[in-house]
């Protein structure tokens, strides 16, 4: 919040913002609490940033650009140092200068959307790439968020999801084993039985 001022009525406040963009956005409150209560609600909230942090609620346009600047970096960082530690080799990802995802490409043989209710039971989620390509495509991808998750949630959020990577690559592996002898035959990465077979 940048800033924000009592209208006429006492009870009203005009709230001036930025949104998501970082332009300045106004919005109109009414407030109905005691004013005992009023004081408090709104001031110096960063969003994303521990329930109980606080920070001066009048940081000026380049001040609270700086302090989201810094609350992301230290996401994203948190973000590219787990997607090296724990990703199985064959993935690929974004370094983002700005933003609030990443993007990761996985081996051949995985389908990102396929995986992600397994992702889900694990409890972590991603956006699959295919949502972006109007043409079918984006099955190797998935958009990480880091916009909102503590550093050590962000690190425990890749450590499963490369556990259940780990797992669907295995799974692929079986299953090229199973149906080597069987006529089997590679189709966009992935063994599927031959028609015969089918």
């Amino acid at each position: 919040m940048i800033g924000r001022r009592r209208l006429r009525d006492g009870r009203s406040h005009l709230v001036e913002h930025l949104g998501q963009s970082f332009q300045r956005t106004h919005r109109l409150l009414e407030l109905r609490l005691p004013e005992r209560l009023r004081q408090p609600v709104g001031e110096g909230r960063v969003p994303g940033a521990d329930p109980g942090a606080r920070r001066p609620a009048l940081l000026g346009r380049r001040g609270q650009i700086e302090v989201f600047r810094e609350n992301y970096r230290e996401r994203r960082d948190a973000m590219l140092s787990a997607l090296e530690r724990y990703l199985p080799p064959g993935c690929t990802w974004t370094t983002p200068d700005g933003g609030f995802y990443v993007w990761v490409t996985v081996p051949e043989g995985v389908d990102t959307k396929a995986m992600l209710p397994r992702a889900v039971a694990a409890q972590v989620a991603y956006a699959s790439g295919t949502g972006f390509h109007t043409d079918g495509s984006g099955s190797r991808q998935m958009r990480l968020s880091y916009c909102y998750p503590a550093p050590d949630r962000i690190r425990e959020g890749v450590r499963r999801l490369a556990g259940v990577l780990e797992a669907e690559l295995e799974a692929g592996r079986e299953a090229g084993r199973a149906l080597s002898g069987v006529g089997a035959h590679r189709a966009e990465g992935r063994y599927v039985p031959a028609p015969e077979v089918a």
